[in-house]
C-alpha cells in the first residue's frame, strides 16, 4: 500500500495513464496563484489515450511524446521513513503542498465525484489516514477538489469537489477522474488533485497528489515525489492507486 510519503501501484507493473492537457493561464509568482488556469482553449493540449502514449504540448507549439511508463526521472524530495506500522506502512508525516486559489467551503459530502456526464479516465484512490505512530484515525475528513479533464475548475458549482470521512479503520476512498493539466506561462502544471485532511487532535494537512511519470513533474516548483500516485490500469479501462495520509499530532 502507498504511504504518507509515497504511493504504490494497486498492482505492480501497470501503465501510468494520465489526463487531458488543460487550459492556459498566466504564470504567477505567488504560490497561491500558481494553480490558476485561465480559460484559453488555444492552449489546451492533446489527451493521453490511456494506453501509455500521448502527444503533449510543451506550451510552445511543439509536441513531445510521453510513453507513460512512469520511468521519468524525479528529483530528491524524499522524506525520512519515520515509524513503521505492523502492515509495513511508513508513518512519516505527509508532505504539505500549496492550497491554490480554488478551494471552496461547503462542498457536498461524497467520495464519488464522478457523474454520468463526467468526461475523463476514471480513477479510484484508496488508503488509510494515520497518525505519527501509524495508528489509523477513524472519522478523519478528507476534502478533495480538482480540475476536470480539460484542466478547468468548477468555481460556481461542486463538480469534482467533495469530502468524506474515513471509516472506523481509518480507510478513505475517492472515485474521480484523472485531472487535466493547464498552462502556466511556457509550461504546464502537472496533473494534480488537491486534498485537505483534518481530524481532532491533529494538525490539518493541505497537500496535492501528483502522478508519477508526468513529464511536467520535474519542471513544477511545487511537485514533491513523495506525493506522486502510481496508478495501474484496470480491466475496465479505469485506473487505481493507493495513498496513505499521515497527520502530525496537534
Amino acid at each position: 500500500m502507498g504511504t504518507g510519503h509515497g504511493s504504490r501501484l494497486a498492482g505492480i507493473g501497470g501503465v501510468v495513464a494520465l489526463l487531458a492537457l488543460g487550459c492556459g493561464c498566466d504564470a504567477g509568482a505567488a504560490a497561491e496563484d500558481a494553480d490558476a488556469p485561465a480559460d484559453t482553449p488555444a492552449d489546451r493540449g492533446d489527451a493521453f489515450d490511456g494506453a501509455g502514449e500521448a502527444d503533449v504540448s510543451d506550451g510552445a507549439g511543439d509536441a513531445e511524446t510521453f510513453d507513460g511508463a512512469g520511468d521519468a526521472d524525479v528529483s530528491d524530495g524524499t522524506v525520512d521513513d519515520g515509524a513503521e506500522g505492523a502492515d509495513g506502512a511508513s508513518c512519516a508525516p505527509t508532505a504539505a503542498n500549496i492550497l491554490g486559489p480554488y478551494y471552496l467551503e461547503g462542498a457536498p459530502e461524497r467520495w464519488d465525484l464522478v457523474e454520468p456526464a463526467t468526461a475523463g479516465t476514471r480513477l479510484t484512490v484508496t488508503g488509510v489516514v494515520r497518525g505519527p505512530e501509524c495508528v489509523s484515525i477513524a472519522g478523519a475528513v478528507v476534502d478533495v477538489w480538482q480540475a476536470d479533464a480539460d484542466g478547468v475548475y468548477d468555481n460556481v458549482g461542486w463538480t469534482l469537489r467533495g469530502w468524506s470521512r474515513a471509516d472506523a479503520a481509518g480507510s478513505w476512498r475517492l472515485h474521480t477522474i484523472v485531472p487535466g493539466r493547464y498552462a502556466t506561462g511556457g509550461t504546464f502544471r502537472p496533473a494534480h488533485i488537491h486534498v485537505r485532511v483534518s481530524a481532532p487532535g491533529f494538525l490539518p494537512l493541505t497537500t496535492q497528489l501528483y502522478f508519477a511519470g508526468d513529464p511536467y513533474n520535474e519542471t513544477d516548483p511545487y511537485y514533491v515525489p513523495s506525493l506522486a500516485l502510481e496508478p495501474e490500469a484496470q480491466a475496465d479501462g479505469s485506473l487505481a492507486a493507493t495513498f496513505d495520509f499521515v497527520l502530525t499530532a496537534g
